[in-house]
This record gives C-alpha cells, structure tokens and sequence, in this order.
C-alpha cells in the first residue's frame, strides 16, 4: 500500500491543510489593516470572493 492511499496519507495532508490556514489568518490579523478589523475582514472577504469567481470562471471555460 502507497502512503498516498492510506489513512495516514489524509492525516499529514488535513494537518498540513490546518498548519497553513493557521499562518495565514495570523499573519493577515497582523498585517491586513490591523488597526481597524472590519475594514481587514471586508477585504478578506473580497478578495475571496474574487478568487473563487475567477477560479470558477477558468474551470468553466473549458
């Protein structure tokens, strides 16, 4: 059996998955308008939002 297909194979990649999502929302609460934290989520939140329209937009146009 390849690690790829075992449990031990989504255990490393959801902890993998957490440990990076945790860096990123620390450094984007330190970084991303710290002062004002509505502002900062609102931004997030946008820039999501563009991210998935275009990532849609690009699958689809096949």
């Amino acid at each position: 059996m390849m690690l790829k297909d075992g449990p031990l194979h989504t255990i490393l990649v959801a902890t993998a998955f957490v440990f990076f999502w945790r860096g990123a929302w620390g450094l984007m609460d330190l970084y991303l308008i710290p002062s004002n934290q509505v502002a900062s989520m609102t931004v997030s939140l946008i820039f999501g939002l563009i991210i998935l329209i275009v990532t849609r937009s690009i699958i689809h146009l096949d």
